[in-house]
């Protein structure tokens, strides 16, 4: 038995180190700084073709527009998805960035809410 204590003493401390870690300068986790964004999305694309690309953004800046929302900044998401995708806004909670959404969706935008790849730092 005392193997299996000394198995379980080490795995809680290997948890506290990594919450730690976790801890921001402020003190904050990364769970409690983590930002959402509300992402517009526009069609499927070949993200290998850059004026596919292109098209697909300006095609999506574009319906947006049309749909009543205006971005003093344009800030698009590549990912797995590969289709374009336009933050519309960004959020420090999950329930904001959802409520948001929700307005959207009732002016027509298909929207996903995501994690901000960068989680504010």
């Amino acid at each position: 038995m005392p193997g299996a204590l000394d198995d379980i003493t080490k795995t809680i401390e290997a948890m506290a180190d990594r919450a730690r870690l976790a801890r921001n300068r402020d003190g904050r986790t990364e769970r409690e700084t983590r930002r959402w964004w509300v992402l517009v999305m526009g069609d499927p694309l070949d993200p290998s073709d850059e004026e596919q690309r292109e098209l697909a953004r300006e095609t999506l800046r574009v319906q947006a527009v049309v749909h009543g929302l205006e971005l003093d900044e344009h800030v698009w998401v590549w990912d797995d998805t590969d289709r374009a995708q336009l933050v519309a806004a960004t959020f420090q909670d999950r329930l904001s960035a959802e409520r948001y959404a929700q307005r959207l969706r009732r002016h027509g935008l298909e929207i996903r809410v995501a994690p901000a790849f960068d989680n504010g730092d």
